[in-house]
């Protein structure tokens, strides 16, 4: 595949370096001369399947990761329907669900009403949509004067869980409690008073009430995901003394939600 369907500065895109890890190792693409007039063709780029498609050790099938990484940098919020409409067309890309919420966090609160949009759409990929929870929260920690107005559109998404799947409802809770949003637990309740959260994804209800900060210990034992194989346990060894309990890093999340994502497929 040639570079001549694209124009030169953002034709330089189809050859540089492949990006190693999703959300990491961004170059600067503002270097290369890209700029805001170049957000058509970062779209179209984003867009562009046959890249996509394009063997994996060729260097162009990372252009489109590329392209929605500078339209990111660009702060092009006119490119979040075009990719949004992206994510709901390739909702089992890791790379698009990986990177996604970062690119939209960039774009700013001002596409918060298309994500909300989306987000409420049922008939949109669960998948994408939870995609899109989750950039709904990284906004409103990027953001924090958008968090009650996030708060509110998840919980509004989460109070009809009795529609959604547990799957989904589980994400919701786990973005609810991200932002700390005890003024939804009597919501969150409800949802697993009915048994419709999933509880891989964010714990059970004594969980989620400990994290909230409502409750202080557990009354029960913890409960383990049937599909969990049992494995053996290390030897046991002195407890000299007791470690508070540490709150899943967002990296430690993310993988969890890959797992979750498979394991959803495979049912």
């Amino acid at each position: 595949m040639t570079n001549s369907s694209y124009s030169h500065p953002v034709a330089q895109l189809l050859s540089l370096d492949p990006p190693r890890t999703p959300r990491a190792d961004w170059l600067d693409y503002t270097a290369l001369g890209i700029s805001p007039e170049d957000t058509p063709e970062l779209i179209r780029m984003s867009l562009d399947d046959k890249l996509r498609t394009a063997p994996s050790d060729a260097p162009e099938v990372f252009g489109p990761i590329h392209a929605w990484r500078a339209l990111g940098q660009l702060r092009a919020a006119s490119a979040a329907k075009p990719l949004l409409e992206m994510l709901d067309a390739h909702p089992d890309n890791d790379w698009v669900n990986e990177e996604l919420p970062g690119v939209f966090t960039m774009f700013g609160s001002s596409i918060l009403p298309a994500l909300v949009s989306f987000l409420n759409d049922s008939e949109r990929d669960i998948s994408a949509r939870i995609t899109v929870s989750h950039a709904m929260q990284e906004i409103a920690v990027a953001e924090p004067d958008q968090r009650d107005e996030v708060v509110s559109a998840l919980s509004h998404q989460l109070s009809k869980w009795y529609r959604n799947s547990e799957w989904l409802n589980g994400f919701l809770v786990s973005y609810l409690l991200d932002l700390g949003a005890t003024e939804s637990a009597p919501l969150m309740e409800e949802a697993f008073q009915a048994d419709r959260v999933d509880e891989l994804i964010c714990g059970d209800w004594e969980d989620v009430q400990i994290e909230l900060g409502l409750s202080s210990e557990r009354q029960t034992p913890p409960r383990r995901p049937d599909f969990w194989p049992e494995l053996p346990g290390p030897e046991p060894r002195p407890v000299t003394r007791a470690a508070a309990p540490r709150k899943p890093t967002a990296k430690a999340k993310r993988k969890a939600a890959r797992a979750a994502r498979k394991h959803n497929r495979r049912k």
